[in-house]
């Protein structure tokens, strides 16, 4: 598994790549304070997205 951690804006970041092959699947852990802030980032990272690709915590 790789991972890589970076911030932006000042948020900090842990990306997740687990498997032999890569490809353009990765997970994206974004750490917050509380509801509010995780219900901020899932609309905007949903934002353009398949709807239908968009159930059981995937974007």
């Amino acid at each position: 598994m790789m991972t890589i951690e970076f911030t932006l804006d000042g948020q900090e970041f842990l990306a997740l790549n687990a498997g032999p092959i890569f490809n353009e699947a990765i997970s994206l852990i974004v750490n917050c304070e509380d509801q509010n802030e995780v219900d901020y980032y899932w609309k905007r990272l949903c934002e353009g997205g398949d709807e239908k690709a968009q159930v059981c915590g995937w974007l």
